[in-house]
């Protein structure tokens, strides 16, 4: 069981397709990812994270064994979100996460920005 654990939500266009370019652009730095549908689970050597699109936006949910491993995933989550989307790593909020499962139903702050649309390859807002 790991000991540290975030999750965050974050509104963007076309979740599905950049869930799929998140675990495409880390995918060097994780031991495997498993798909399910749309949804992602990226493991690494000490932590996890879920990817999980939903209708306005994705899901994360990262957990770590220790603080290092922690901070490393939620700064690749944060970096290369920040590739498909325009938004800084200050907008994205972690909220500490107890060790049962939550859902994006279950009150997560929304946080809206401008997301690049990599189809057309253009800014669009939300």
């Amino acid at each position: 069981m790991y000991k540290h654990i975030a999750e965050s939500f974050v509104v963007v266009r076309y979740a599905p397709n950049v869930a799929e370019k998140i675990s495409a652009k880390i995918e060097g730095f994780c031991q495997s990812i498993l798909s399910e549908g749309s949804e992602r689970f990226l493991s690494f050597e000490d932590g996890c994270v879920v990817i999980l699109p939903t209708d306005k936006g994705l899901f994360f949910r990262v957990s770590a064994r220790d603080l290092v491993v922690f901070h490393g995933i939620q700064t690749l989550i944060e970096g290369s979100l920040s590739t498909f989307a325009t938004v800084s790593a200050e907008r994205i909020k972690w909220l500490k996460a107890d060790v049962g499962a939550r859902s994006p139903a279950n009150g997560f702050e929304s946080i809206g920005y401008r997301a690049a649309d990599n189809e057309a390859g253009m800014d669009q807002d939300l």
